[in-house]
């Protein structure tokens, strides 16, 4: 066949498939994405309230006597269900420890060992931030720091970037507002060797800031630990000697400590932590001890919740003065005034018509909460040493509010309440994420584990149906302008929209979760990857086929003695040819992989470190495929002196140059162009 011949087929057959593919990626548009993306664990949702249809009958909290009948016959039920080995539990009302209790086991081997409450030391978590926000307001009390100056005045080793007009405070910081992106590192180690000290690791793991301060929520492990080191480097006293010196000891806390690994006379105490199957873990050490390394026992829990309660106060000895406790448990964020808000350090939980704030708390093994009900002068704490706590935990808070504060809500919709659902739909995955890049970790030699966020995989799809909307399984109708609730009036559910300065909706905030997660709009795209994955893969069929094509024609040229010399107008076709080698095995790793471990993933996943150089590669032969394009038109470089190939080719080589960017963009989309 001639090369005139094969020409005319290769214009047909570009043609023809060009068709082809568009008409088939207009359909794949409308195919929604497989079920089990949407999935989410909606048992724990649907199960919260189940106790609302109940009798209204108030209990009295007070009476002891009751509550430990109630807890004695639901909390051996918990830890047989959710395969539990052992929890611990205090409160306290009006001033004064109502009750502590332990159940099941600190330890199962060599020995069995029971969960006593005043000596079992649990592991709380992020509940350790309320203690690092008590220790930076007690600064602010002495005049050494300020919650609304800048931070990087606290700072000398390193300082923020000036990402935004506006700098970050201690007030942001303390209610998670800072505009912080959550970074990749590891934050959880099954040994204290190696693990870097708190300068190194708030200089080392500064994330970048993709939100300006005090504009939205975003749950920041790393702000706290700033928190923590400003402590430390304004007191001039390492962070875990400042927390004994003026608050553990002032009140008491003798069981309590921040210290990794714990001292010798309380490890003696500490319970182990457990998985699924009942099987001991190890000793969580963490790179972020004021956001999360605290060890306590309930009782020493009472009295801190005790302090929190009355002014600062515990046993005549004051932790913080009586105007800064008020300032601590003040909202200081909210997005909507029906919603809950953040206080300093505590985030509110109001539901059931209560005022109430506090935290959580989970490493890979223990989960926590710390409740506290300023208005009747009640507070709880909780602590389950096996990872099904978390279930646990979230069930023990809604049915304790069911049996003591039930609640059902009179349900008014506004007037138009099912007109112009459509603005609110689509799919809003948690601002507490990563926004740039990805971050390599380098092999350490240490065990540890990073805590996975499968964003997209939890991501939430918000749809209509019936003139409600429709959010795990429940339906919310509009009372307020953007704002829901659910429909039976049975769960205390609400959502808010927020609205850019364009008045579109680009997040939301829901009691369903705390007050610090914001959910940011997802673009339609991510909802329907295989249309892009489509378009994509034909492009590179395109390409490769062109590429042979050209390779075949430019062998027959040789062979013909025609062209030798034009050594760079062949060379320019066979960088095509390298572009697609070079983006095969990213993007064959992309559509076999879940998207979830891929985009917006904080951690960075097995192969990615080795495959990340491709696109990298695949990116500097397209920059050649663009000066060679340019080159083709101007016929610079051809020994004839005139534009490279016929028309038609210099047109088609064009079109794929500009075709190649969009494997850039495919990269930078899921986050695997590193640079």
């Amino acid at each position: 066949m001639s090369t005139k011949k094969i020409n005319i087929v290769l214009v047909f057959f570009i043609t023809g498939t060009a068709l082809i593919i568009f008409n088939n990626v207009s359909n794949i548009g409308l195919v929604s994405r497989n079920n089990s993306f949407y999935d989410y664990d909606t048992s724990r949702i649907t199960d919260l309230s189940r106790n609302a249809e109940n009798s209204l009958s108030t209990l009295d909290i007070s009476n002891q006597t009751e509550l430990e009948i109630f807890l004695d016959d639901y909390i051996p039920d918990q830890l047989t269900q959710h395969n539990i080995v052992g929890m611990t539990i205090s409160f306290v009302k009006d001033d004064e420890l109502l009750l502590a209790k332990g159940y099941g086991n600190r330890a199962l081997v060599p020995v069995v060992k029971p969960v006593i409450a005043n000596q079992t030391l649990f592991r709380i978590g992020s509940i350790s931030k309320t203690f690092t926000t008590v220790a930076v307001l007690q600064l602010v009390e002495n005049g050494i720091l300020n919650l609304d100056t800048n931070i990087n005045n606290y700072l000398t080793a390193f300082k923020i970037p000036d990402t935004y007009s506006n700098p970050i405070t201690l007030r942001h910081i303390l209610t998670h507002s800072a505009g912080f992106e959550e970074k990749a590192y590891p934050s959880i180690f099954s040994s204290a060797f190696g693990i870097p000290s708190l300068e190194e690791f708030v200089i080392e793991i500064l994330p970048d800031r993709v939100h300006p301060p005090g504009v939205i929520t975003s749950y920041s492990n790393y702000g706290f630990t700033l928190a923590g080191y400003i402590v430390q480097e304004m007191s001039e006293k390492p962070f875990e000697q400042y927390i004994e010196d003026e608050i553990f000891i002032p009140i008491g806390l003798n069981s309590s400590t921040f210290r990794e690994p714990l001292p010798a006379d309380l490890s003696l105490n500490m319970s182990s932590g457990y998985n699924e199957a009942g099987q001991i873990g190890y000793f969580e050490y963490l790179s972020v001890p004021p956001a999360g390394s605290c060890s306590s026992t309930a009782t020493n829990m009472a009295k801190f919740m005790i302090a929190l309660l009355d002014n600062g106060y515990y046993n005549g000895t004051q932790i913080l003065l009586n105007e800064t406790v008020q300032m601590m448990q003040e909202e200081h964020f909210t997005t909507h005034p029906n919603l809950p808000g953040a206080n300093l350090g505590l985030y509110e939980m109001d539901t059931h018509n209560e005022h109430i704030m506090g935290h959580g708390g989970d490493t890979i093994f223990f989960h926590s909460l710390m409740a506290l009900f300023p208005d009747d002068k009640l507070g709880f704490f909780i602590s389950y040493n096996s990872r099904g706590g978390s279930r646990a935990r979230d069930d023990f808070f809604n049915d304790f509010m069911n049996r003591y504060y039930p609640y059902i809500n009179e349900i008014n919709p506004m007037d138009g309440y099912d007109k112009g659902l459509r603005q609110f739909t689509g799919l809003y995955c948690t601002t507490r994420r990563l926004y740039s890049d990805k971050t390599i970790q380098p092999p350490i030699g240490l065990p540890y584990e990073i805590i996975e966020h499968d964003y997209l995989t939890d991501a939430i799809s918000i749809a209509t149906n019936n003139g409600y909307l429709e959010i795990f399984g429940l339906q919310f109708v509009q009372i307020e302008p953007d704002y829901f609730v659910e429909t039976t009036g049975q769960y205390d559910y609400r959502i808010a929209f927020i609205r850019n300065e364009n008045g579109r909706i680009t997040n939301f905030y829901s009691t369903i979760f705390i007050p610090l997660y914001s959910f940011e709009r997802l673009h339609p795209i991510y909802t329907t990857p295989e249309g892009l994955n489509f378009f994509l893969f034909s492009v590179m069929v395109i390409s490769l086929i062109v590429s042979i094509v050209w390779g075949i024609l430019a062998l027959i040229r040789i062979k013909k003695g025609e062209d030798k010399n034009a050594i760079l107008p062949t060379i320019s076709k066979w960088l095509n040819f390298g572009v697609i080698i070079f983006s095969i095995v990213p993007f064959i790793f992309v559509i076999t992989k879940n998207y979830s471990t891929i985009l917006l993933a904080q951690d960075a996943f097995d192969g990615l470190n080795s495959l990340i150089i491709l696109p990298i590669i695949a990116l500097i032969l397209i920059a050649g495929m663009t000066i060679f394009s340019i080159l083709s038109w101007l016929g610079i470089g051809n020994i004839h002196k005139k534009p490279y190939w016929k028309l038609w080719e210099r047109i088609l080589y064009s079109v794929l140059t500009i075709l190649s960017f969009s494997i850039v963009a495919y990269f930078m989309y899921w986050n695997i162009l590193g640079y």
